[in-house]
């Protein structure tokens, strides 16, 4: 799950504390994760992929 888009380390730390506390987030305390990205660039260069949860929820 994506919680943000934070201009600093320092801002998304600060979230990532405030998260923790709140119901069903601070039963994963542990699985927070970080990840820094350059601006104007594009992430995915690897083309389109499909991915299906299970049968019930596949759509072409």
């Amino acid at each position: 799950m994506l919680i943000g888009v934070y201009s600093s380390l320092e801002k998304a730390e600060s979230v990532v504390e405030r998260y923790k506390a709140l119901p069903g987030f601070r039963d994963y305390v542990d699985n927070f994760y970080i990840n820094e990205h350059e601006v104007d660039k594009d992430n995915w260069t690897e083309g389109f992929i499909k991915v299906y949860l299970d049968e019930t929820n596949k759509k072409e």
